[in-house]
């Protein structure tokens, strides 16, 4: 992702556990803009611009409604050529962002 979303927690997964699936939010669309990803939350009349990876990370959650964290996470390490730590700290920092915004819900 960006220097933003990366953690140096010592728990990488924070609030989300292996098996945590993670949905958009309903009322989440999203547009390309060149490389980059832009999310407009239509409750709240916010819009978000993603960088590259974490665009991946959206399209991901995006197009696999059922998959769970550690099948992002493996994404990740096999996309962006990232030791597991380094990839579920990011994704977990990411997701924390999106799920405080409102932007995604977790099951």
């Amino acid at each position: 992702m960006n220097s933003s979303v990366t953690s140096t927690d010592e728990n990488a997964d924070g609030p989300f556990q292996p098996e945590t699936v993670i949905q958009p939010a309903l009322a989440v669309q999203d547009m390309s803009v060149g490389e980059d990803t832009v999310l407009f939350d239509a409750l709240r009349n916010r819009a978000y611009r993603l960088s590259p990876a974490a665009g991946d990370v959206w399209r991901f959650v995006q197009h696999r409604p059922d998959a769970s964290y550690e099948q992002l996470v493996d994404h990740l390490v096999t996309a962006h050529d990232l030791d597991r730590h380094d990839a579920a700290s990011a994704a977990s920092s990411f997701l924390t962002e999106l799920l405080a915004r409102g932007l995604i819900g977790t099951t």
